[in-house]
C-alpha cells in the first residue's frame, strides 16, 4: 500500500487526540522539498510497545535534546494504548522529519513525532 502521508495529515487534523500535533506537522513541512519514507505494509506492523520502547532508549541517551520533538509524549501515551500493530511512515525535510505511526491495515495515526534537526 502506498500512503500519502500529507492526505492522512489533513484528514486527521481535527482528531480530539493527535488533531494539533497533525496540524503542526502540516505546518511543518508546507512549502518545504519533502522526501516520503514508508515501512513495508505487506508485512506485519510493529509492535506499537516496541515502538514505545525505542523513544524511551533514545529519551534516556544523555544527548537527547527534548525541545527538538513536538507530540512526543502524546504518541507515547497513544501507542501504549494501541492494540494494533504500526507502520512508519514518515516525511523528510531540510527541517526535520515527521514520523507518523499508522495502524495496521487502517492507516489511522497512532503516533505522530515531529523531530527537528536544529531549534
Amino acid at each position: 500500500m502506498n500512503r500519502d502521508p500529507i492526505s492522512i495529515l489533513k484528514t486527521y487534523q481535527d482528531d480530539p487526540k493527535l488533531g494539533g500535533i497533525a496540524k503542526d506537522a502540516l505546518r511543518f513541512v508546507e512549502g518545504a522539498s519533502c522526501t516520503f519514507l514508508q515501512s513495508n505494509s505487506s508485512k506485519e506492523g510493529q509492535s506499537p510497545l516496541g515502538v514505545v520502547r525505542m523513544y524511551e532508549i533514545r529519551m534516556s541517551h544523555k544527548k537527547f535534546t527534548r525541545e527538538k520533538f513536538t507530540g512526543l509524549e502524546e504518541s507515547i501515551e497513544s501507542l501504549r494504548k494501541s492494540a494494533v500493530n504500526v507502520h512508519l511512515c514518515a516525511i523528510e525535510t531540510g527541517k526535520g522529519f515527521v514520523s507518523l505511526w499508522l495502524a495496521d491495515k487502517t492507516d489511522v495515526p497512532v503516533g505522530i513525532v515531529i523531530s527537528r534537526f536544529q531549534l
